[in-house]
């Protein structure tokens, strides 16, 4: 029994407790597990630094589970928002982001609609039973939608959290985070004391440390880069991505894998001088690129094609407190001295 099945019973979820028991074991969440949360990180920093979309899953759903049980929110609508956060990656495929941008432009593939479709032909039966509609999100109320799609949803706090604890950059307790915001059944509202709000800020700042130093550094950038390159030249290439199965590829093709462990030790500099002649002295071995079918006679050839992403609006940091306050939806309460998250 899981961590998360056996909080679920021991609280008296115990319908949601047999249907995560149902889900977990399938063959199409399990094929999560072989789906990095973080695609690139681990070549491009370090071996360490990974985790998977089915740890990511299972650990959403842990936390929003916490959030219904410790609030008293029955379970009719605590399932469903539950289930929502166990099932909310279904759809991802390899590489994640990565494998969703090659099929995208020949395909129109969505992992959100994917993931419904996934869903419907493997789960809609299990549902039926203890009488779930799909999809899920429709079902559930919107004073509970802010949990699963906002700024500072639980999928997003558990991954950035989790991200910067395998970078170590700093660790945020999410645990204890959580337990500050509280639901009143009144009102509707839920609520964040002065710690959670000061947290949150604090989780901002985090998120936008690794959004411009890892995720949009250049180095990241060029491995993507080369990553979308070798996946995007084999062979049935949609089927093995939604599959998964392009792990046995990648697993076999041990020069690829040597190629890609070395660029660990490439630094940004190291990165931007890959525009360099071939004939010009380059510090790293030049195979690394050789090796990947990469042409690198022309110059300007990889930095023009890699896309060094600038910082969106999403991840800056307003100015001002009530900048903040807008942004995230969170408005004080001066006689309840609460910040209010709507």
């Amino acid at each position: 029994m899981s961590k998360l099945t056996s909080y679920l019973e021991s609280n008296g979820y115990v319908k949601t407790a047999l249907l995560v028991s149902e889900i977990i074991p399938n063959p199409w969440f399990k094929r999560l597990k072989d789906i990095s949360y973080l695609a690139t990180f681990r070549f491009a920093f370090d071996n360490s630094v990974e985790f998977t979309r089915y740890q990511h899953s299972i650990k959403t759903a842990y936390y929003l589970s916490r959030l219904m049980i410790e609030n008293h929110i029955e379970e009719e609508i605590g399932i469903k928002v539950i289930l929502q956060g166990l099932l909310h990656d279904i759809g991802h495929i390899f590489f994640s982001h990565i494998g969703e941008r090659i099929l995208r432009k020949s395909e129109n593939f969505n992992h959100e609609e994917y993931g419904d479709i996934i869903i419907n032909e493997n789960f809609y039966s299990v549902f039926k039973i203890h009488n779930i509609h799909l999809p899920l999100i429709k079902e559930i109320p919107n004073q509970y939608k802010i949990l699963l799609n906002s700024h500072i949803d639980l999928d997003t706090l558990q991954g950035i959290t989790k991200t910067a604890k395998l970078l170590k950059i700093k660790k945020i307790d999410l645990e204890k985070l959580i337990m500050n915001m509280h639901y009143s059944e009144n009102t509707k509202i839920w609520h964040i004391n002065n710690t959670f709000y000061k947290e949150i800020l604090n989780f901002w700042k985090l998120k936008r440390i690794i959004y411009q130093n890892y995720v949009y550094s250049i180095k990241n950038q060029f491995i993507e880069y080369l990553m979308m390159k070798y996946i995007s030249r084999i062979k049935n290439l949609s089927k093995i991505l939604i599959e998964s199965k392009i792990i046995n590829s990648l697993k076999n093709n041990i020069n690829f894998m040597n190629e890609l462990n070395k660029l660990n030790s490439l630094k940004d500099e190291d990165v931007t001088k890959i525009n360099l002649k071939k004939t010009e002295k380059f510090n790293t071995d030049m195979n690394i690129l050789e090796n990947l079918g990469i042409d690198i006679s022309n110059k300007n050839y990889i930095i023009s094609k890699v896309k060094i992403f600038k910082n969106p609006g999403l991840i800056k940091i307003p100015r001002s407190l009530t900048d903040l306050n807008d942004f995230l939806g969170v408005h004080y309460h001066k006689e309840k001295r609460l910040y209010i998250f709507t």
